[in-house]
């Protein structure tokens, strides 16, 4: 792959590629590194072009998360999750400023894992919900299920919050 190409790809898809890896793990850090082996991944073998690109940037995401998962099972003492200095202002911090979209983010976070995972990829990641279907293995209206029960569970997390 050309470099121009790659740091166009970089350009186009890092913020929603990040923000998906930090709804997987929930960690800075570790966002930070899937993000960047990702990137490594598709320098080293992707001939790919256009939104193909986009889907299978998420799916190396995701696969290397739940690489990551099956490691620290086998080897609990090299988890990868470190404390962040609460000096240090985080990426996700300069990302979503306002407070409303940080308290609408951490909702978003305290989802459980798929509706976690479908709310990112169709409204951050802007994906339309026949590729969060094809990504999934499920059909387009068990998405589109997906998506309307993580809504309503996102919904009475911000209600409950705001009380």
């Amino acid at each position: 792959m050309e470099p121009d190409a790659l740091e166009s790809i970089y350009l186009s898809y890092y913020r929603e590629l990040y923000l998906y890896a930090r709804s997987l793990c929930g960690d800075c850090a570790t966002a930070d590194d899937l993000v960047s082996e990702t990137f490594l991944k598709a320098l080293l073998s992707a001939e790919l072009s256009g939104d193909s690109m986009k889907f299978w940037l998420f799916r190396v995401c995701k696969n290397l998360w739940l690489d990551e998962l099956r490691k620290q099972k086998r080897h609990p003492s090299f988890a990868l999750h470190e404390q962040e200095s609460s000096s240090e202002e985080s990426a996700l911090q300069q990302i979503l400023k306002t407070e409303q979209n940080q308290r609408l983010y951490g909702a978003i976070l305290t989802l459980p894992q798929p509706y976690r995972e479908i709310v990112v990829l169709h409204y951050f990641g802007q994906t339309p919900l026949n590729k969060v279907a094809e990504l999934y293995g499920i059909s387009p209206g068990n998405a589109r299920t997906l998506l309307y029960r993580a809504r309503i569970k996102l919904r009475n997390i911000l209600k409950e919050g705001g009380e």
